[in-house]
């Protein structure tokens, strides 16, 4: 339990988080209408409901089924590398949280970022499997099709940045296939459309964007200036070692390509994508220097903050050229990928939000996209060592897994025997009008959400759950 776990599930003032039925309604219908457009944090609340012994039995089959269905996404079109593709699935997740550690805690360990961000990531993974059968020409049928389109709408009823990427992936490849889609197709793309323009337009969506957009005194679009060019370099920083691995990539498949539109569009990609990443961190090295991230950009910053995102859009708009050129030769998952990718960062990006947690779904589609384009380029260049890398990756993958695995061990015992030492007791102990202090940070932040106990936000929610006396008042110290 940690951060959001005690707010949410002591929305309706209930002990221990024992709420009932009626309030678990009255509390979807305000996160959906009222507080954020999401439906992920009631679903929290289902999984938190039974006590905290109930999650450690959830959480492995959800990262199973996570990695499975990013599995199911790798094999689609790739049905002769064997078990490889479901393997890496499992392992993309560690993967990443390997070479960015504060997303552990931030997105994975913690209960409410896990449900919130990688739950959804089963529903993703299916819909888009299914999604690439149909642009690979493989029918699905009419029940398989309802099927999906009904995950579809569930996934993207849980959280808008899953939502995004489902509806990324679809209106990308549409625009790109849309002479040779058929009527199945056309089926799931509007349904998955017409769910996200329902979630875009949910007024409790709007409410949670204002209150992050509306955090500074600049104008509006000065604002969503800010937010994309800040939010957008974070990620590049995070993530600079798979956008060093897709140019390599993108450089191959230019030495592969006799086409000219191919090779035009893939030197495009190559130059807009090292352009974004050179002026993406020249602003922020110049945005960091002022440090009040949230403060109004300075004169001298704003050029550099319309030239991060200026080429930031070209950059996107270039690669998706490039793959929709190459699609022929290396088919269109790689495509379907990168439209994902852009779609995940729709309403990162627009909200400026630069937490670990918001990183990890454009982080591991960005993995997914420079493992798949890299199995499909040598597939098509020397088919019989295609499988040799996958199962390279496989090694590869696993040897981080493992070195992650034993930080994530470590550091999880180690805040847990903290809490249950230092801060449970201190909680319980106390006495009607006395004050309770508690240290500011657990032993190991990056295996935990940083604001695990932040106040006052978190005091009344403590209260609530532990059965404290109303006046007792909880702050923070040594």
């Amino acid at each position: 339990m940690a951060g959001d776990d005690y707010l949410l599930t002591t929305a309706g003032g209930d002990l221990g988080g024992r709420f009932t039925f009626s309030t678990w309604l009255r509390e979807l219908s305000i996160d959906w209408t009222q507080r954020n457009g999401r439906l992920a944090d009631s679903l929290l609340r289902l999984v938190l409901r039974p006590g905290t012994s109930f999650y450690p039995l959830f959480a492995p089959l959800m990262f199973t089924a996570v990695g499975l269905a990013l599995g199911l996404l790798l094999s689609r079109g790739a049905e002769r590398r064997g078990p490889a593709p479901y393997i890496v699935g499992l392992l993309a997740i560690p993967t990443i949280l390997w070479a960015n550690p504060p997303m552990t805690g931030d997105a994975v360990l913690w209960t409410a970022g896990a449900i919130n961000y990688v739950l959804p990531l089963i529903g993703v993974g299916i819909v888009l499997g299914n999604w690439f059968t149909l642009l690979d020409g493989r029918a699905l049928s009419w029940p398989a099709i309802a099927a999906t389109a009904v995950a579809a709408i569930a996934t993207d009823a849980l959280m808008e940045v899953p939502a995004g990427t489902l509806a990324g992936a679809v209106a990308v490849t549409v625009i790109t296939h849309r002479r040779q889609l058929d009527r199945k197709a056309w089926v799931l793309a509007a349904a998955t459309l017409a769910a996200f323009t329902v979630h875009i337009t949910n007024p409790g969506l709007r409410s949670r964007n204002g209150l992050i957009s509306e955090a500074a005194d600049d104008p509006l679009l000065l604002r969503l200036l800010r937010g994309t060019a800040q939010s957008s370099s974070l990620l590049w920083q995070r993530t600079w070692w798979l956008w060093f691995a897709l140019l390599a990539l993108l450089v191959l498949l230019w030495f592969q390509t006799s086409e000219r539109k191919a090779r035009i569009g893939l030197l495009s990609a190559i130059g807009a994508t090292t352009a974004f990443g050179f002026l993406s961190q020249v602003f922020w090295h110049r945005r960091s220097i002022q440090g009040d991230y949230q403060g109004p950009l300075p004169d001298h910053v704003l050029p550099h903050a319309i030239l991060a995102c200026a080429t930031m859009a070209v950059a996107f708009l270039a690669v998706w050229y490039a793959l929709a050129h190459v699609r022929h030769t290396i088919g269109s998952a790689p495509l379907l990928l990168w439209g994902g990718f852009i779609g995940s960062c729709l309403f990162v990006f627009g909200s400026g939000v630069s937490s670990h947690r918001a990183h990890f779904v454009p982080t591991l589609l960005l993995l997914l996209l420079v493992v798949r384009l890299a199995l499909d380029l040598l597939t098509h260049t020397a088919p019989h060592a295609a499988r040799k890398l996958c199962w390279a990756l496989v090694v590869a993958m696993a040897a981080t897994t493992a070195t992650w695995y034993d930080l994530a061990l470590f550091g999880t015992k180690l805040n847990h025997m903290f809490v249950e030492e230092e801060i449970k007791p201190r909680l319980l102990a106390a006495q009607p009008g006395g004050e309770v202090i508690l240290p500011p940070t657990l032993p190991a932040p990056n295996m935990n959400y940083y604001g695990a106990f932040l106040l006052p936000r978190y005091e009344e929610s403590l209260k609530t759950y532990y059965g404290l006396p109303s006046d007792v008042h909880i702050i923070t110290g040594n």
